[in-house]
C-alpha cells in the first residue's frame, strides 16, 4: 500500500475478477481511495520467486517503494 491508513501494508493477490482484487494483507485494511502498487516477480514455477525475483522485492524495498 502507497497511501492511506494502510500505507506500508504489503500483501499477497489470492484472487481477482476485473474490478475486484482480494488481498491477504499484513497490517491495516485498506480504505477506499488508498492507493498501491502491485510487483510481480519473476519466479521459478509461478509461485515461488527465483533468485531475479527476490531481488527484484528487495529493491522495491530499498528504493522506498514500499514502506
Amino acid at each position: 500500500m502507497t497511501s492511506g491508513a494502510a500505507s506500508g501494508g504489503v500483501g499477497t493477490i489470492s484472487y481477482n475478477t476485473a474490478t475486484t482484487l482480494t488481498v491477504t494483507t499484513v497490517g491495516a485494511t485498506p480504505a477506499t481511495g488508498d492507493t498501491f502498487q502491485i510487483y510481480q516477480p519473476m519466479t521459478i514455477d509461478g509461485t515461488h520467486p527465483s533468485s531475479i525475483g527476490h531481488a527484484t522485492i528487495a529493491a522495491a524495498f530499498d528504493l522506498g517503494l514500499v514502506k
